[in-house]
């Protein structure tokens, strides 16, 4: 028991930290908001947008990715991720909501649009009609469930009325499965699509704060837990060595 003891102690303070288990926090590397309305509009560098507008009465949804591999070494193993946004505005008359998450299946692009409402998308740019502006268009307005992205949520937020700040999606197998993914295949990580968890509410729609905002702190925040590939290193040989040497003192036999 006591030579047990010891090994498990001598681990943890010889194992490198990031086999013990550790935490990143990632900025957007990209992200975008879709208007019903201005359909043909690209909104760029302005704020995310999700829900059903009240003066327009028209659906707004918003594009959010983030690069896993930047901090994270290939072959970990994802054990947490929370999205962090931070609410900023909703219309004076308005409708409660609440917002999901769904992961994107398509490529898209962001834009340059730095007009509060956005303003016609250059060619490429993604917008409520086309995947790329003149070339592609989504295979329904606005994208389709199945096609475009994923048929069912990977997290639901909260509902929400009046007020401003954070609000998370905690993290759940289903957000851990989408990071896992976009580690294991960076090449598929097109990111989250944001939109109410019911669109046929009017007034719901709510602003928050994009990669771009003038507050960095109000950015969009990825936090992942995860736990790096065990690689062979002296800690390693060192524990093998102390645990033939309590082996031999014990007297019992060790097997490979």
């Amino acid at each position: 028991m006591r030579s047990t003891l010891l090994l498990l102690v001598l681990a943890y303070y010889v194992l490198p930290a990031h086999l013990q288990g550790a935490t990143v926090v990632l900025s957007a590397s990209r992200d975008t908001a879709l208007f019903e309305q201005n359909s043909n509009y690209n909104l760029g560098s302005n704020d995310l947008i999700a829900g059903v507008t009240a003066r327009y009465d028209q659906r707004a949804r918003s594009l959010i990715q983030f690069d896993v591999t930047a901090l994270i070494p290939a072959g970990s193993a994802i054990t947490g991720a929370t999205l962090e946004l931070n609410l900023i505005s909703q219309a004076a008359s308005h409708s409660p909501g609440s917002y999901q998450l769904r992961r994107f299946l398509k490529d898209w692009q962001e834009g340059v649009v730095t007009v509060k409402n956005g303003s016609t998308a250059a060619a490429g740019d993604s917008t409520w009609n086309s995947q790329f502006q003149g070339t592609t268009l989504w295979s329904t307005l606005g994208g389709q469930a199945g096609v475009e992205y994923a048929a069912t949520p990977s997290a639901v937020g909260t509902s929400v009325d009046v007020g401003a700040g954070l609000y998370s999606f905690a993290t759940n197998s289903a957000l851990i499965a989408d990071v896992q993914a976009w580690l294991d295949t960076p090449s598929a990580n097109y990111g989250w699509y944001l939109l109410t968890s019911d669109e046929s509410v009017w007034g719901n729609a709510r602003r928050f704060a994009a990669s771009e905002n003038a507050n960095a702190t109000l950015a969009p925040r990825l936090v992942i837990n995860y736990t790096a590939a065990p690689e062979p290193s002296h800690g390693l040989l060192l524990l093998a060595g102390i645990g033939g040497l309590v082996c031999r003192r014990s007297r019992r036999r060790c097997q490979a």
